[in-house]
């Protein structure tokens, strides 16, 4: 079986990982978001590699995560929470130019499809998620512009229920197959 990535994306508090979570109980392979876990481990231990202090160093760190999480999988249908190619959003939400290893590993690396999960209309907060509503939907068109710019259509994901959303992103995958 060949190896199909295909992306589920969206600013945050857009759904992402309980989507992401759905599909795994579907019986689907994963691939969870990188930026999430270095940003936990940072905050339970004290450390400052964090974006909201360096975002630059983090975002390199994040690439090369995402990069060895995406290598761990040779074949079969998986779906990732994030790709590396958000990355770039999040440098041009901070106002920064994206490092050199992103634009190299985002030139290497492919993806199936892109679903970009749109806003729920609400906002929660916790030790890693600290966007405001605004840095949200900013993101969200960020994205969505990032991966336009690296030349994949972006599948835009209305803002149903979890299980609506499932289907309508395997409607989509099914589509490409049949």
């Amino acid at each position: 079986m060949e190896l199909k990535k295909h992306v589920i994306t969206g600013g945050p508090c857009s759904g992402k990982t309980t989507t992401v979570e759905a599909l795994r109980r579907r019986g689907f392979g994963i691939i969870e978001e990188a930026s999430r876990k270095i940003i936990e481990e940072q905050v339970k231990n004290g450390g400052d590699l964090v974006p909201w202090k360096r975002l630059a160093d983090f975002n390199v760190a994040v690439t090369h995560i995402q990069k060895e999480f995406e290598s761990r999988v040779s074949d079969g249908v998986y779906f990732l929470d994030r790709g590396v190619i958000d990355n770039f959003a999040y440098c041009e939400l901070g106002g920064i130019e994206p490092p050199s290893e992103l634009s190299e590993v985002a030139r290497k690396t492919k993806y199936n499809k892109i679903f970009l999960l749109l806003p729920l209309g609400f906002m929660e907060k916790d030790s890693a998620r600290r966007e405001s509503r605004e840095d949200a939907e900013k993101l969200t068109k960020l994205i969505e512009k990032a991966y336009m710019f690296h030349g994949y259509k972006v599948i835009a994901v209305p803002p149903v229920s979890v299980e609506e959303r499932v289907e309508f992103i395997l409607k989509e995958i099914n589509a490409t197959s049949e």
